[in-house]
């Protein structure tokens, strides 16, 4: 072979290694339904080596879908439910298994979702080696139905209705409203029909795990675009749901086409969807869901360990075990981002110097957001609804700013347990069915400006607290205004009290010594008067102190002071006939 021959030969071999070089296709096939990709809207942070920066493409598979047959339900396996319960919600099936009366499937292994929740005492449940799924109202199609729950006889029976998802998206079956065929004695007793019957009338699961690239213009996963990138790259993600779950190791940009479109769920419930170990990581424009915990594993939609400087933003994080979870992390930004239906919203674990702003944290199990061993962190304008404990802060979480959140219609609003020297400022924590702010064993924190209004037990608790203060809050239309009990040498002045039944306050014992005002100075006290000293106390019917105590210098404090206890004393009550208040 002459030198000019094998120079030919080299040419084409390095060529080839370089175009094979990168993301690898499984498959090039042009679909006419592939997403165009548009100029990225949403700002990238400054990151490492950006000026060789590239953007990397990410369009999914062609999915085939089929249209659901009106004359035919597909007869399913309880354990293709509990796997993909999104592919059917909404939809009628039939469902075969065995009948296990009201209960938690036991002695029967559970499905991916674990022990689902009873849709009321009356639910009874029905099981397959896969796991099980309460139904409530369903169809029998069986040749009688089982009459006691309590006392199943654990056979065979057949039922029709519609799949619904509960607040963490765990599928249960009820009655559907939808006219359906009669199915004979016959049909009902067929086997169960396999994942693979092309006539089953939903997309098959093999189908949605498969993605397909876009004709050349990206990668066929988002994990093969990641291996492809390099630091400083941005990988745009195309709207499609995405079955995988993904390692960003590499501070890259990670943006999708927006979370309403851009969907990821982890192929395996049992890890994390998007799993960040390394610094100057942006995420944008995701929704993640169903990462599930397993034994003491805790999984989460998005997951960040050991990282500095990552941006998380306009995400959504669903139907979890928790929607974020920030482990042993600092200085890194969630800003609005919305965790619902998860057991955990938003959980920072040993982790400081973070701000999380203008993040939705609702109709979670447990906590909206919640801080533990974390401190230094900036929570600003989060919005925490319908959860346990709207925003809670535990164990030696100090130090953490807490300004302008609303913690509104949970069982409690904010909680500070075991924790110093934080300030909450200007937040809203109504309209919770418990306490509006509960705080236990906790000292040296600043409570100013909050409205802590229209709780249904108390606005304000103490319990086993020392060296608060508690100023220029709205304690008001709660069951009572403010609950101390074993707390001491707290300092409540300027507040507002007006609760109903007239319980302003209430002492459990032991009751030890708190100051209730401070020295008269001249500035704008709650009410709008010009001196500051101690707090304002009315009922709704016009009778509280403030309301009906002597001034005769005018100078809007009581002449008079109001005793709560006697190591309680208010000695400089505010005073004004405007029962109003401005805060």
């Amino acid at each position: 072979m002459n030198k000019s021959i094998r120079y030919i030969l080299a040419i084409i071999i390095i060529a080839h290694i370089v175009f094979f070089t990168g993301c690898v296709e499984e498959e090039t096939t042009v679909s006419i339904e592939t997403p165009t990709i548009t100029a990225l809207s949403t700002p990238i942070p400054e990151q490492p080596n950006m000026s060789n920066s590239s953007l990397i493409s990410v369009v999914p598979k062609t999915t085939t879908t089929t249209t659901q047959n009106n004359n035919s339900i597909a007869i399913l396996r309880i354990g293709e439910i509990i796997t993909d319960p999104d592919l059917y919600e909404g939809k009628d099936v039939i469902l075969k298994g065995k009948y296990g009366g009201w209960g938690q499937c036991e002695g029967v292994k559970m499905g991916t979702t674990g022990p689902p929740l009873a849709v009321s005492m009356s639910a009874v449940v029905i099981f397959d080696e896969t796991g099980c799924i309460y139904f409530e109202g369903v169809e029998w199609i069986s040749e009688r139905p089982i009459s006691d729950p309590f006392n199943p006889a654990y056979e065979t029976i057949t039922i029709k209705g519609k799949v619904y998802l509960d607040k963490v998206g765990t599928p249960y079956i009820s009655k559907s409203n939808a006219e359906t065929p009669y199915i004979s004695k016959s049909n009902a007793e067929t086997p169960y029909t396999s994942k693979s019957n092309a006539e089953t009338p939903y997309i098959s699961k093999s189908n949605a795990e498969t993605h397909t690239s876009g004709g050349g213009q990206g990668c066929a996963s988002i994990q093969a675009a990641i291996n492809a990138a390099k630091n400083g790259d941005t990988v745009a993600v195309a709207a499609g749901t995405y079955i995988e779950n993904v390692v960003v190791n590499k501070s890259i940009n990670l943006i999708g086409a927006g979370s309403g479109v851009t969907i990821v769920r982890g192929s395996n419930p049992y890890d994390h969807v998007f799993n960040v170990s390394v610094n100057n990581v942006t995420i944008s424009g995701f929704t993640v869901k169903r990462a599930k915990s397993k034994y003491d594993y805790r999984f989460a939609g998005i997951y960040l360990n050991g990282v500095k400087y990552a941006t998380i933003s306009n995400n959504t994080a669903m139907y979890n075990e928790y929607g974020m979870y920030i482990q042993a992390s600092s200085n890194n930004t969630l800003t609005n981002n919305t965790a619902s239906n998860n057991k955990q919203g938003i959980y920072l674990s040993s982790s400081n110097n973070n701000m999380l702003s203008g993040n939705n944290a609702s109709s979670n199990i447990w906590d909206g957001i919640l801080l533990r061993y974390s401190s230094n962190n900036t929570l600003s304008g989060n919005n925490a609804l319908d959860n346990s404990n709207g925003i809670r802060i535990v164990q030696s979480s100090n130090y953490n700013m807490l300004n302008g959140n609303n913690a509104t219609l949970n069982s409690y609003g904010i909680v500070v347990d075991s924790c110093n020297n934080n300030v909450l400022c200007g937040n809203i924590a109504s309209n919770n069915s418990g306490r509006g702010v509960h705080m236990y064993n906790s000292s040296n924190n600043t409570l100013s400006d909050n409205d802590a209004s229209c709780n249904g037990d108390c606005g304000m608790d103490l319990d086993s607290s020392t060296n608060n203060t508690l100023i220029g809050n709205n304690a008001s239309d709660n069951n009572y205004g403010i609950w101390i009990t074993a707390s001491s040498n707290n300092n409540i002045y300027n507040n507002y009290f007006n609760n109903t039944n007239n319980f302003n306050f209430y002492f459990g014992k032991p009751i030890y010594y708190n100051c209730w005002n401070a020295t008269k100075t001249s500035n704008k006290k709650i009410i709008g008067d010009p001196y500051l000293s101690g707090n304002f106390w009315a009922y709704p019917n016009g009778t509280g102190f403030s309301q009906t105590c002597a001034d005769e210098d005018r100078d809007g404090i009581c002449d008079s002071s109001y005793t709560l206890d006697i190591n309680n004393i208010d000695y400089m009550s505010l005073v004004h006939k405007d029962k109003n208040f401005s805060n």
